[in-house]
């Protein structure tokens, strides 16, 4: 292989492990976002139900 074509596929490379990279920590982000969302609603519906129930009292 020619030195050019060697440091070109290198280069390419890299930028491809780069942008794996991004995509799984953008990856990451969303579910940690999820997780956080599902828990804010989960605790909302829970306070929910506490409410009606302390209304019933």
């Amino acid at each position: 292989m020619q030195p050019r074509k060697k440091v070109r596929k290198e280069i390419e490379e890299e930028e491809l492990l780069e942008e794996m990279e991004e995509d799984w920590v953008e990856e990451e982000e969303w579910e940690e976002w999820e997780e956080e969302e599902w828990e804010e609603e989960w605790f909302e519906e829970e306070e929910e139900e506490w409410d009606e129930e302390e209304d019933e009292w």
